[in-house]
């Protein structure tokens, strides 16, 4: 035998060696495709609880709770409560809260504090601040006297209300 038919058959057989190897690959899965996840996808939580970060300065409590988005919650029937002397209660029919820049817009808004309750059909209370405000009505009671009116602020650190349209305001004393 001849050396060219040596070469020739290991040619061939390298050839042959080869098949497995072309076989494997053109039967492997292609990638799977590239899908799109909406990261965060609207969400309901029951019971929804929420604290300040790092000490306790408040709580925002909900029975029901809806992620819109990431850092927007809608809420049914919240209360949130601030840890201060003397605490203060915020209830709401409803709200919205945005976490990332701490603001709370209520929808038939009653806040406590001390002897000051305030009512209003909607506003907006700012966690940090400690601020609430409502361009609509509210009554305010405060002790003996309730003031109304609309564009109302409470400064809730420096105790102030703040009522700068249509102010009536009512004192009841008790007569001998």
């Amino acid at each position: 035998m001849s050396r060219s038919f040596f070469y020739k058959a290991a040619l061939v057989l390298a050839l042959v060696s080869l098949i497995p190897l072309v076989i494997f690959l053109s039967r492997r899965e292609s990638p799977p495709e590239k899908i799109s996840v909406r990261l965060h996808q609207k969400q309901t939580v029951e019971n929804f609880t929420l604290n300040s970060t790092g000490q306790t300065r408040w709580v925002l409590k909900a029975p029901v709770a809806v992620f819109r988005e990431k850092d927007l919650i809608e809420l049914t029937s919240p209360v949130l409560t601030v840890f201060r002397t003397p605490p203060v209660t915020v209830r709401a029919g409803e709200a919205l809260f945005d976490r990332k820049r701490g603001i709370l817009t209520l929808r038939d808004v009653y806040l406590e504090t001390g002897q000051l309750r305030a009512f209003s059909p909607g506003g907006t209370y700012l966690i940090d601040k400690e601020i609430f405000k409502s361009s609509s009505g509210c009554r305010v009671v405060a002790g003996s006297s309730t003031t109304e009116g609309k564009n109302c602020t409470l400064l809730i650190p420096e105790r102030e209300v703040i009522i700068t349209q249509q102010v009536k305001t009512v004192i009841s004393g008790e007569g001998k």
